[in-house]
């Protein structure tokens, strides 16, 4: 068979690859693939930083929420019990100072003269009370002769920072001896009742602060325990002695009330989004933002008991949505279901019974919550011609009603005792092991307004 001729040049020419234009357009392609590829891996690189900065960041914002939460109920413990108005006061300094990360502050008291008086000086760990026998070892420690927020902003309701250099109200002499002092700035926290603002807390800082607004809010707080101090001591001087002990007696379970139930649940919301965190799981987000709504909530609370002595909650809306938003604020997804349900008629009720009613349960939540571990708390409310029942019942560990814990005492009694003052009956079942059911009675009158 006869084959035909092959054609040898075309056959090398394949063989021997692309042209050069082809195998320069490839490299090139090559090249930037490549720089693509960098340029992708250092994106990677920068959104793993971001996420692990976000993680950082969220994880010191629950640190910090958590040791505010201490500070807070350190100060509240000590007002509950402390008679001594200096002892008091020496404690919130000492303990807002501290936090604040100075070892130099002090108490300033205002006047009827538009005057101020030094009361206080924090130093190193130790409380100076502002008497003669101490002037020596005052003038040492603490380098202001005057008072700078009365003469500068007396009528600025807020905390104020200033800078030594440039604040214009410091004095030559108070200057040269805060610089000796490595004092670089000043924070004044003023304490008010109402509009009066009746005195300051003066914090030092060795260098130049800024201070974001949760760490305000707190210090506020602060301001407005130390405001409690001062007004049972106004007390103290318009009222004989068993009149201002039932007054202290009521402040501070108004104190114990609003705030306990608020602060326990604020650290069950930070233990949860921890370990949310840790478990690799997205929601830990929600568990802080729910500490910190429930945190602004007690804030308010704690105001609302100085300045009006009433819980600001029942200012907007009835009893019923602000125990169903109290009911929202508990709830915790997937570690607490905490239900509110109401029956009967609603209808507006007296001021006062809302009031000691919002006490009771925020009282009994509280209690549940610290000692019962449990998994849900029902809050119900019944409407009755001429009274109100309120019923909280949790699924927790329950307790010995004839011997209860110690720690239960105040609580388990305010609540009877609120009951009493208007004339109301109060019962409490446990069962170890078998949860807690408290049912309250409240008369009404047969009131509708």
């Amino acid at each position: 068979m006869k084959r035909s001729p092959v054609n040898h040049h075309r056959t090398r020419s394949h063989a021997g690859g692309s042209n050069p234009e082809d195998r320069k357009i490839l490299r090139e392609k090559i090249r930037n693939a490549e720089k693509r590829i960098a340029e992708l891996q250092t994106a990677n690189e920068q959104l793993h930083k971001l996420s692990n900065e976000q993680e950082d960041a969220a994880r010191q914002r629950a640190i910090k929420l958590a040791e505010a939460n201490n500070a807070l109920r350190q100060t509240v413990d000590i007002l509950a019990h402390e008679t001594r108005l200096d002892h008091a006061l020496g404690h919130v300094l000492k303990v807002t100072s501290t936090f604040m990360g100075s070892s130099l502050s002090a108490l300033w008291l205002c006047n009827r003269n538009n005057t101020s008086h030094l009361r206080l000086v924090y130093a190193d760990g130790e409380i100076i009370e502002a008497v003669p026998a101490n002037s020596a070892r005052l003038k040492r420690e603490w380098p202001l002769e005057s008072d700078p927020y009365l003469k500068a902003n007396i009528r600025i309701p807020r905390p104020v920072l200033y800078d030594v250099d440039t604040h214009s109200h410091l004095t030559a002499r108070e200057k040269a001896r805060l610089r000796k002092q490595t004092v670089e700035a000043l924070l004044v926290v003023p304490l008010k009742l109402g509009a009066e603002i009746f005195g300051n807390f003066t914090i030092c800082f060795g260098e130049k602060r800024i201070f974001n607004g949760d760490e305000l809010d707190l210090l506020e707080a602060f301001g407005t325990q130390a405001t409690m101090a001062c007004q049972l001591t106004r007390l103290a001087s318009i009222s004989q002695h068993a009149a201002v002990l039932e007054e202290r007696s009521r402040i501070a379970g108004e104190i114990h009330d609003s705030l306990a139930q608020a602060f326990t649940g604020i650290s069950m919301q930070l233990e949860a989004a921890l370990l949310a965190r840790n478990g690799g799981e997205q929601p830990y987000w929600k568990h802080v933002e729910m500490a910190k709504e429930m945190a602004a909530f007690g804030l308010a609370e704690a105001r609302g008991s100085v300045l009006t002595l009433r819980p600001t909650a029942l200012d907007h809306g009835d009893l019923s949505a602000t125990l169903k938003r109290l009911a929202e604020r508990t709830h915790m997804e997937g570690k607490l279901r905490c239900e509110f349900a109401e029956s009967g008629s609603p209808r507006e009720l007296p001021v006062e019974l809302k009031h000691e009613a919002l006490r009771i349960v925020q009282e009994a939540l509280g209690n549940a919550l610290k000692h019962a571990y449990p998994n849900t708390i029902q809050i119900t409310l019944a409407y009755a011609p001429e009274h109100i029942e309120l019923t909280i019942q949790d699924d927790g560990i329950g307790f010995d009603r004839e011997h209860p814990d110690e720690k239960r005492g105040f609580g388990l009694g305010g609540m009877e005792d609120r009951a009493k003052k208007l004339e109301g009956k109060s019962s409490i079942e446990s069962v170890k092991g078998q949860g807690t059911t408290v049912k309250v009675t409240l008369p009404t009158g047969g009131s509708h307004a």
